[in-house]
């Protein structure tokens, strides 16, 4: 209730400081988990060995000004459009892009550093397709209408609970090696969850 409160009130004071304050936020928000899960750290539940990206040097909203080049999902917005747009829960994935590289990567629009994020639509959807291409099962699955609220993902043995759309989205396709498909009452006896219809195993080299 506390963080909806503070964006609402971002809402209505629609200035630059304002937005920045509200980014800040959600970048805050994505990184203790309250929403979805921003590339900055490796993952809680991957062990140490995994593949997973670390993103522990990204650069962090600190690193660019309040006139930042906003890019949701390959699209430019600007800081009034993105208020408008999206809510904290909407974005799973927010990384910062300090001027001198976003400069060099977009151009002079991006003078005062970048914010780039990725939907959960878009990370959903990607994170899909990856798996799709790893797993002929997987793609029977979907193609069946199965969707991700019958999956439970699981990387390297560990269940996937929460900021699933970020964490696979943090997995290069390069970096798994195997992808299997469990049934339902394997997924039930090893995880003890009834709702779920089939269990996503993800092994990373």
């Amino acid at each position: 209730m506390r963080c909806k409160l503070k964006i609402i009130v971002a809402h209505e004071i629609p200035s630059t400081q304002a937005t920045m304050t509200t980014l800040r936020l959600l970048f805050l928000i994505c990184c203790i988990g309250s929403f979805s899960a921003c590339k900055t750290t490796q993952p809680a539940e991957a062990p140490a060995n995994s593949k997973v990206l670390d993103m522990t040097k990204t650069p962090s909203l600190r690193d660019v000004g309040r006139n930042a080049y906003i890019l949701v999902d390959d699209r430019p917005f600007s800081m009034a459009e993105f208020m408008k747009a999206f809510r904290p829960e909407d974005i799973a994935v927010i990384k910062a892009m300090r001027k001198e590289d976003a400069v060099n990567k977009f151009g002079p629009k991006a003078a005062d550093g970048a914010v780039i994020m990725i939907s959960r639509v878009r990370a959903k959807y990607q994170n899909q397709e990856k798996l799709r291409k790893l797993s002929s099962a997987y793609a029977k699955l979907l193609d069946d209408g199965a969707s991700d609220s019958d999956f439970l993902y699981v990387i390297d043995k560990r269940p996937l609970f929460k900021k699933i759309d970020a964490r696979l989205y943090d997995i290069p396709a390069e970096a798994i090696k195997k992808v299997r498909i469990k049934n339902q009452s394997f997924v039930e006896r090893k995880y003890k969850d009834k709702q779920k219809k089939w269990a996503i195993m993800i092994t990373t080299r």
